[in-house]
């Protein structure tokens, strides 16, 4: 398979693509490089002050399920 570089291998995003994630150090910024692992992709049925909200409302609700309730596999 022919490939073109720089390539990402994994990387299910094009140009273009609107993304939404977790950037804890970039927060206002309108370009930032970041991690594909920590993006996903928008839907269209959600604007960007909506998709803003999920990572940080995720990333609190795991934390507590985990640190704090101590939830495992079997729990």
């Amino acid at each position: 398979m022919p490939v073109s570089f720089p390539l990402t291998i994994g990387q299910d995003f094009s140009a273009g693509d609107q993304v939404f994630g977790f950037a804890p150090t970039v927060a206002h910024a309108e370009y930032a490089d970041v991690s594909v692992k920590e993006l996903a992709r928008k839907p269209e049925s959600i604007d960007f002050v909506t998709a803003a909200t999920v990572p940080t409302a995720g990333r609190t609700a795991w934390q507590m399920m985990i640190d704090e309730a101590k939830v495992s596999e079997g729990w």
